[in-house]
């Protein structure tokens, strides 16, 4: 594993705000390129739950599995995008189409950050921080939703942001 990591940016003031400040700017889920970003196969919302449920959520008793299906899917995806910041690192420095596609056309610059460093710096100013390695593959990443009188938990949500579609294993990220 590299010690080095790099960020291509364009020359804005998010990135004057990372050289001059130090502050790195995680972008919400909305704002990423990849319009498949945070896209996931819903799993595990098979049956429609008991009334009592239903009533909680404040979901009409007659619901259809689709229509439970299609809610639980868009709550989920509105919580993490209004949760969660992203950003995007590359193994390598190296990438004309990444100078392309992230650095205004090669125009903008391409920091490197060390890998460590970065992590301790991020793990000071925020609760849960991950930097992991994309895992690339030709389907979405599923995610389970287990539904109980006690509400929603969801399992394996962190695969989300960590899988892309093999189309982007140009990155390197």
């Amino acid at each position: 594993m590299s010690k080095f990591i790099f960020k291509y940016l364009p020359f804005n003031m998010n990135t004057l705000n990372i050289l001059i400040n130090g502050n790195l700017y995680l972008a919400s889920p909305d704002n990423l390129n990849d319009p498949f970003e945070g896209e996931f196969i819903l799993e595990g919302v098979n049956t429609i739950p008991s009334n009592k449920f239903l009533k909680k959520e404040g979901l009409p008793e007659s619901i259809k599995l689709e229509e439970l299906q299609e809610i639980v899917k868009t709550n989920f995806k509105k919580y993490v995008h209004y949760r969660y910041g992203v950003s995007c690192f590359s193994k390598t420095k190296k990438n004309l189409l990444m100078w392309s596609h992230y650095a205004d056309s090669h125009k903008g610059l391409c920091i490197i950050f060390d890998k460590e460093k970065l992590i301790n710096s991020l793990k000071l100013n925020y609760n849960a921080v991950s930097i992991d390695e994309i895992k690339y593959s030709n389907s979405f990443p599923k995610v389970k939703a287990n539904l109980s009188e006690l509400g929603i938990n969801f399992i394996r949500t962190e695969n989300v942001f960590l899988r892309k579609l093999n189309q982007w294993k140009y990155e390197n990220e």
